[in-house]
């Protein structure tokens, strides 16, 4: 096998299991993961805090399918980017403890959430 096969191989392995990724990273540095939503947020952000970024990815069927591995993150970092967006994050932020939107369960439930906006989003 060659060296780009091999690599290819150890990747295609994390994208397969991203659970035990995490956990062998825990394992090999003794910190965990941070969970970020959505996926394009800057991740060089936690890697300078020496935690693995964990990319989760939004829709209701599948936040209901990683719902424990989100709420397990020890900090989750969401930006919310662009004037469109106000009104959901206002809703978001809003939304009562057992609420159907997807991010405002997680962000009621985890143990610490971050929400990053630009200066286009207002909650005035």
């Amino acid at each position: 096998m060659s060296k780009y096969e091999t690599i290819l191989s150890q990747l295609k392995d994390v994208a397969a299991n991203p659970k035990k990724a995490m956990d062998d990273y825990k394992a090999e540095t003794g910190k965990g993961a941070i969970g970020i939503l959505p996926l394009y947020a800057p991740e060089e952000l936690v890697h300078a805090t020496g935690y693995l970024p964990m990319g989760i990815w939004g829709g209701q069927k599948r936040i209901t399918m990683t719902g424990s591995l989100i709420l397990n993150a020890k900090l989750l970092l969401i930006p919310v980017l662009g004037n469109a967006k106000t009104s959901i994050l206002q809703r978001v932020i809003n939304a009562e403890e057992n609420s159907v939107l997807p991010a405002a369960y997680i962000i009621n439930h985890a143990p610490e959430a971050m929400i990053f906006t630009d200066l286009q989003v207002s909650l005035e």
